[in-house]
């Protein structure tokens, strides 16, 4: 009876590890100029459906200048060049926009959704650093905490645009550029619902039942 019992338990745990994973969006490797603004930023259409626990994983590279190159840095909005920038700070630092976003980093979104910051202005990013980096990625987030309370969802098709974070109107002798896509070991995507999409784990779940059944047949 013990074990049976734990036979089962270990079935259990595995298979509910396999119905657990999430689906993820794919950003198709992009050239995101430091000119992107609202009307001429790139999109991509997602491929399958996404709910608030779905995530995104991104990388950046480069940087982007803003007013002629007075203020230059990275996908997160974190300066990255030497000197006084226009704003008045320096590298490490960040300097937010009227829509409460770091000037220069790499917004997400459409007019639905919002735009969101991809990357976080945080210490992964280079803050509070002299010398920031200039490639970022984000891994694993949460699409309900990137967009916040009231996402409810993507449906396969829609489309994403990817934004640098000026002015409005300001965008003019701006330059650089991103290089953005989905971070390189993630190779594909599952379409909602995940809890009913078969995985590794699932697999090797159903053979240990099936193997439990045996083992504690009657002979």
């Amino acid at each position: 009876m013990v074990r049976k019992v734990a036979c089962l338990a270990v079935a259990f745990s595995l298979l509910l590890m396999g119905v657990g994973e999430g689906a993820s969006i794919v950003i198709p490797t992009t050239i995101v100029p430091g000119t992107a603004d609202f009307d001429t930023g790139p999109s991509f259409a997602v491929s399958g459906n996404f709910g608030a626990d779905d995530t995104i994983n991104a990388q950046a590279l480069g940087t982007v200048d803003l007013a002629g190159g007075q203020f230059t840095a990275n996908a997160a909005g974190v300066i990255t060049g030497t000197g006084t920038t226009n704003t008045g700070n320096h590298a490490g630092e960040v300097a937010l926009a009227g829509n409460g976003l770091p000037f220069a980093s790499l917004l997400i979104g459409n007019s639905s959704l919002g735009f969101r910051a991809l990357f976080p202005a945080d210490a992964s990013a280079g803050l509070g650093s002299s010398t920031p980096p200039t490639s970022l990625s984000a891994s694993n987030v949460r699409l309900g905490d990137l967009f916040g309370p009231s996402f409810t969802g993507i449906t396969d098709g829609t489309v994403l645009q990817l934004v640098v974070n000026d002015t409005a109107g300001l965008y003019f002798d701006n330059s650089g550029s991103f290089v953005v896509s989905t971070t390189p070991t993630i190779t594909d995507i599952t379409p909602e619902p995940p809890s009913l999409v078969p995985s590794g784990m699932g697999l090797i779940a159903v053979l240990g039942l099936v193997w439990c059944r045996r083992l504690t047949a009657p002979a």
